[in-house]
């Protein structure tokens, strides 16, 4: 169980490291925002490489407590967080690579390519996907830890109804922005994590 409870701390606390670096300029428009984010380039670098280490980290922590608890919800749980994972992991490689080099024509004077904002549409999926399956997998994996005695009752509550009513806002286009930073993706499995080294 500790080794579970320090993967998922880890996972939180590293893409903690990251995510301090972003900035308000990383979310204007796409003509606007490209030119921002190959002047910081270094730091989106940090930032990317940050959360894919939190991607590996903390499906890591959540493969180890599904073995712990040995419960199909706990695996159910942990193989979804993990595919999620994977998804947004390809959006992260995209950005380092091919939006970065977009970044650098368009700051160079080029034009955006045509089959660039297409792409960023269907790759940006992978990161949608990954915040419906952390907010859902949430809810069978609070059950699964609850009913092993893993995680304190309350902790099971809160995270289940944590679940249902983020992935519920984050469906709902009109306050899909409060739901979208993935901070929250890893905050129930942050309280796993101390929960577990408690």
């Amino acid at each position: 169980m500790t080794t579970a409870g320090i993967l998922l701390v880890a996972g939180f606390a590293v893409f903690l490291a990251g995510a301090a670096g972003w900035r308000l300029e990383y979310e204007t428009p796409l003509a606007e925002r490209l030119p921002h984010l190959h002047q910081d380039r270094r730091r989106l670098r940090w930032i990317h490489r940050t959360m894919i280490v939190a991607l590996v980290l903390t499906p890591g922590g959540l493969g180890a407590v599904a073995g712990v608890a040995d419960h199909p919800a706990a695996w159910a749980a942990a193989v979804a967080y993990a595919v999620g994972a994977v998804l947004w992991i390809v959006n992260l490689m995209f950005r380092l690579t091919v939006q970065e080099w977009v970044a650098e024509q368009v700051d160079g004077g080029s034009e955006i390519p045509k089959v660039f904002v297409p792409l960023l549409n269907w790759v940006g999926l992978g990161y949608t996907v990954h915040m419906f399956v952390a907010y859902l997998s949430a809810v069978p994996l609070a059950w699964a830890l609850t009913e092993r005695a893993l995680i304190p009752d309350w902790l099971g509550w809160v995270g289940a109804v944590w679940g249902v009513l983020f992935s519920a806002g984050l469906a709902y286009e009109r306050f899909r922005f409060v739901f979208s930073p993935p901070i929250w993706a890893h905050l129930f499995t942050f309280g796993i994590g101390i929960a577990l080294l408690i």
